[in-house]
């Protein structure tokens, strides 16, 4: 961030130590916050307790979202970027990168697959009173780097709490619901399509997650030939890159000076061991 996002492009920073005291994460802030650069006088440190009435009540995951929702909401500004701990940039980045000149918040159009994905979207729309056909239809990335309207935001937070409810006592329920499918299912309730409110233009914001196949030949193949400037590892993955993966993500930092070699063998952690025997399914699906 400190690099690559203009010194004019963020009004305010927000960062929440998540954990339920606060105190690990706060201590490891305070003594980096010079990281920021010259974003560093934006930055406010925030703990779970600043905004959730009760932090413990909820396990970490969901605390995380309802967190999100609540920071963005409190925020002075007309435009929201969350970020994950995860998320970093490798290119310059600016109110371009999020927003279109109208407004519309930058996204990646996808189908949902997944069973999870397929169920948490479908209990969105289910509190919002929308049909199932939404689940056959592209929408919007689900995951970090999300930008939004603050006033689209705190429309949906309003309208959860006419209902009786508390975004909080919602993510405390049995049915699953996620902080970025809530939003989606709406904007559709209220607008009738996404591209009221999104724009399918957003730089392919690559990501390692911590489940999925061990090689990531063709993920840093197909980052390297988008060129997009978002890029992350999620921390599970940490000690599992095999050498030549750890060699190729340790250059993406050291390239652009982002990090010492030192600092980039702490984040990824010891190369991975390989084992003989049977061919994994994983690979099987690689082959040409």
């Amino acid at each position: 961030m400190a690099k690559y996002m203009a010194a004019d492009v963020p009004r305010s920073i927000t960062v929440i130590a998540n954990d339920p005291s606060g105190e690990v994460c706060l201590d490891y802030l305070n003594a980096n916050l010079d990281a920021y650069g010259l974003h560093r006088p934006l930055v406010k440190v925030r703990t779970a307790a600043d905004f959730l009435d009760a932090p413990s009540a909820l396990p970490g995951w969901r605390s995380q979202q309802v967190l999100k929702l609540l920071a963005g909401a409190a925020s002075a500004d007309a435009w929201i970027v969350w970020l994950d701990g995860k998320n970093h940039f490798l290119g310059p980045v600016d109110y371009g990168s999020f927003f279109t000149e109208d407004g519309r918040a930058r996204t990646i159009y996808t189908k949902k697959k997944l069973r999870h994905d397929r169920r948490w979207l479908a209990h969105s729309l289910d509190y919002f009173g929308m049909s199932y056909h939404w689940l056959e239809e592209l929408g919007p990335l689900t995951y970090t780097p999300y930008p939004m309207r603050a006033d689209t935001l705190r429309a949906m937070l309003a309208d959860i709490e006419a209902r009786g409810d508390s975004v909080e006592a919602l993510f405390r329920r049995r049915k699953r619901y996620t902080e970025f499918y809530l939003l989606y299912a709406y904007v559709l309730s209220q607008h009738g399509e996404a591209d009221a409110i999104y724009d399918s233009a957003l730089p392919w914001p690559a990501t390692i997650w911590k489940h999925g196949p061990p090689t990531l030949e063709r993920h840093i193949e197909r980052f390297e030939r988008l060129g997009g400037p978002f890029f992350a590892v999620h921390q599970r993955r940490r000690g599992t890159f095999l050498q030549a993966d750890r060699e190729a993500l340790m250059r993406l930092w050291l390239d652009r000076d982002l990090m010492t070699e030192a600092e980039a063998e702490d984040l990824l952690g010891v190369p991975a061991v390989v084992s003989g025997g049977k061919t994994p399914w994983w690979r099987k699906l690689l082959r040409p």
